[in-house]
């Protein structure tokens, strides 16, 4: 039989043989009776930094007898594993999805699974030639609008951490989004990590290769095509304008990200229902490394068998860490000439010597949904400012924050930064806010009080949402499917692209 066995403990660097031997103990067993089938999950404990760190393990087993489940502390029998179940389907028109990040290339891939030949449109470019773009924008400000960190294939997100977390309860579709990461070259170790990564440099291989899947399932790919307008007749859809060109089509996902601010402009334009939303504004924190370690790991920073840590912070006033990066870098972000923001990240090696974290202020709804872009916009603009209009990122230090430029930072890992007073930068309130709660955080970590502030982080969540009803569509707009960031529900790789797989089986009436 197989049986699922909880919460193993084994040391960092433990072997297969390790977790065998810690299976037969629980089940009072010899060895040889046990199979490893496979990990389900595992996640690190150190919570007390004076012991060891110990991973705690889920695993499946395969058993040559049938053991006394009575009599065993956290055992169950295995259920079979299910995988998502896609049938061949027919339209009247092949779907289009708008949008390469995770929410439009796992829906295209769905549709294209589905046989239908989904058209899949993304202005930027593929991600080798993005990642030249955004090398040359780094390098010499040089900003090319649709094609740069926050916009082209595998979205804002191919220039972060790659970061796997997430809160879903969605299990079936999490655990397809995870095994075809995988088929595309992921590491195995994603399927059960509790705080799976891929890296920047990981996304940027296994995004062709998801790209490759689905045209070799009859998927097609426009890159450097603008999504621009739609047709309707009657409150349905019945086309879509693309580089000036129509394309007959009565579905459509919708999967352009939080950062398509001229397509939110857009659908108010049309009356497509959109609803304001809370977001957060604030700046990202930098600090070395080994403080973060030595803090979470205590005399076990150093071991080799652990990868650089990583921190959550909250405080009484609501402030809170985003996208922490470990062992990663800070960059500039800007997808609009005249405005910048900043975001994390890291390589898969998460090996660099500095970590980042963002650190927001969550702010209410705003009355009208896209009064919340033109604020956002109106920061990104003063930072563009503050940073000498050449796409620096404004800097200070901690103890300079937020009116005085430092004469110097003690380190840094963005190349082009620039002194800045952040009160040009971002309301006196949320300067308030940040500096009294910043400083509070940080006291968890000790020996962070030396950390460097740069800004300004704008681009957490959308400040709005496009409504839409139980059937995933636009309750504006029959056969638009909003889906993913973007669309204001899903936040992160995984819930995007689960979001983009109940979109396409929407579009297919397999929901």
């Amino acid at each position: 039989m197989n049986l699922i066995i909880r919460e193993l403990v084994l040391k960092p660097g433990y072997t297969r043989d390790d977790l065998l031997h810690a299976a037969a103990k629980r089940l009072r067993c010899p060895k040889k009776s046990v199979t490893l089938t496979r990990i389900l999950r595992r996640s690190l404990d150190a919570r007390a930094i004076r012991s060891a760190p110990t991973f705690i393990i889920n695993a499946e087993f395969a058993l040559d007898f049938n053991p006394n489940l009575a009599k065993i502390k956290k055992c169950e029998p295995a259920l079979e594993h299910t995988p998502l179940a896609i049938t061949p389907a027919t339209l009247t028109h092949r779907p289009v999805v708008i949008g390469a990040g995770p929410a439009g290339l796992f829906a295209a891939l769905i549709l294209a699974q589905a046989g239908v030949r989904p058209i899949l449109i993304e202005q930027g470019k593929k991600v080798d030639e993005r990642a030249k773009d955004v090398g040359a924008f780094w390098g010499n400000g040089k900003l090319d609008p649709h094609s740069n960190v926050l916009c082209g294939e595998g979205g804002a997100g191919t220039f972060s951490d790659g970061k796997l977390t997430s809160r879903s309860k969605d299990h079936l579709r999490k655990d397809y989004v995870l095994e075809t990461f995988v088929e595309c070259g992921a590491k195995e170790s994603i399927l059960y990590d509790a705080e799976a990564h891929l890296g920047s440099d990981k996304l940027a291989l296994i995004i062709p290769t998801l790209r490759d899947k689905i045209i070799a399932l009859g998927g097609e790919f426009h890159f450097s095509s603008c999504f621009s307008d739609f047709t309707t007749d009657s409150a349905k859809l019945t086309g879509i304008t693309v580089n000036g060109e129509n394309i007959p089509t009565d579905n459509c996902i919708l999967a352009t990200g939080h950062s398509a601010r001229k397509i939110y402009r857009l659908l108010h334009k049309k009356n497509v229902n959109l609803e304001a939303k809370g977001f957060a504004v604030g700046v990202r924190v930098e600090l070395p490394q080994s403080i973060v370690n030595h803090a979470r790991l205590g005399q076990f920073a150093d071991n080799p068998h652990l990868e650089a840590a990583s921190f959550r912070l909250t405080s009484q006033g609501d402030c809170h860490t985003f996208c922490m990066c470990p062992g990663g870098r800070v960059i500039v972000c800007a997808d609009s000439e005249g405005e910048l923001c900043t975001n994390g990240m890291s390589l898969s090696s998460r090996a660099g010597e500095l970590a980042n974290a963002a650190f927001l202020i969550p702010l209410p709804p705003f009355t009208d949904p896209v009064s919340g872009l033109d604020y956002l916009a109106q920061i990104e603009h003063a930072a563009f400012i503050a940073g000498g209009s050449d796409y620096s990122l404004p800097a200070t230090t901690l103890a300079d924050f937020p009116n005085t430029p430092a004469d110097q930072l003690p380190f840094h890992s963005a190349n082009r930064f620039r002194p800045a007073d952040f009160t040009k930068i971002l309301p006196e309130d949320i300067c308030n806010a940040l500096t009294t709660n910043i400083k509070a955080m940080l006291n968890k970590l000790p020996g962070a009080s030396d950390a460097v502030i740069y800004g300004a982080e704008t681009r957490s969540t959308a400040p709005l949402k496009i409504v839409r009803d139980e059937s995933m569509q636009s309750v504006s707009l029959t056969g638009l499917y909003p889906a993913g960031e973007g669309a204001g529900y899903a936040g992160g790789i995984i819930s995007s692209a689960i979001d983009g797989i109940k979109a396409a089986q929407a579009v297919l009436g397999q929901l």
